[in-house]
């Protein structure tokens, strides 16, 4: 698997079908594994596809199979496959511009419990999750992952989404998005390459995780 597929999709808000995809992230989810029928109940994992609803409306898709998009219906308009050679690219040391939707968190030591990260904390969400201690920020979240994903940071900047999933297994808790933007240098080959495959974070399913890249500017 040393290729990826990039995908950029426009959805036709004039179609009820796509409408509602895109108005129920767990639906758009099992749409977009639908492009992949020769996988079963594993089939994110095993095609590593990852995905995030922009801002403007269209959807990147990335994988390590080719999706077959025809697969989605009328009301969805594939307008490019971009394929990534991992084997040819040129990655050492190289300065890339990138984009990350992460839903950042913290497991607390000894404990299964996983902690949602913020900015910066107040007390009253420290008594909440009973903790003594300030956990790492979600700037101090992107760096820790830089480190162990193959690639130091450059540039940054992070905004907060707010996102509460609206499908039939609707949780009781909303979870926090957060975009980071900004410019990244390659440190570790190998590994940034399979970071660029498999994501990063949690949630994949509900559109987290895709770290997508393009030539930094100046």
């Amino acid at each position: 698997m040393d290729e990826i597929y990039f995908s950029k999709i426009r959805p036709d808000f004039r179609n009820r079908d796509a409408r509602g995809a895109m108005s129920d992230i767990e639906k758009l989810h099992k749409l977009l594994m639908s492009a992949f029928p020769d996988f079963g109940g594993q089939g994110r994992q095993k095609t590593n596809l990852l995905f995030r609803a922009e801002t403007d409306g269209y959807i990147i898709a990335s994988s390590t199979v080719k999706p077959d998009w025809s697969l989605l219906g009328p009301g969805f308009m594939v307008e490019g496959i971009k394929v990534l050679d991992l084997s040819t690219t040129q990655f050492a040391g190289a300065d890339f511009a990138f984009r990350l939707v992460a839903n950042p968190t913290y497991k607390k030591s000894g404990s299964k419990d996983v902690v949602p990260l913020r900015e910066y904390y107040m007390q009253d969400f420290l008594d909440k999750y009973k903790m003594t201690k300030d956990p790492p920020t979600v700037l101090e979240w992107m760096e820790r992952k830089a480190n162990n994903s193959g690639f130091q940071i450059r540039q940054l900047s992070v905004v907060g989404l707010n996102y509460r999933p609206d499908g039939p297994s609707r949780r009781s808790i909303n979870f926090k998005m957060y975009l980071f933007e900004g410019q990244l240098r390659v440190v570790d080959v190998p590994l940034f390459a399979r970071t660029l495959k498999t994501g990063i974070g949690r949630e994949k399913a509900f559109g987290c995780g895709l770290l997508s890249i393009a030539p930094a500017r100046g």
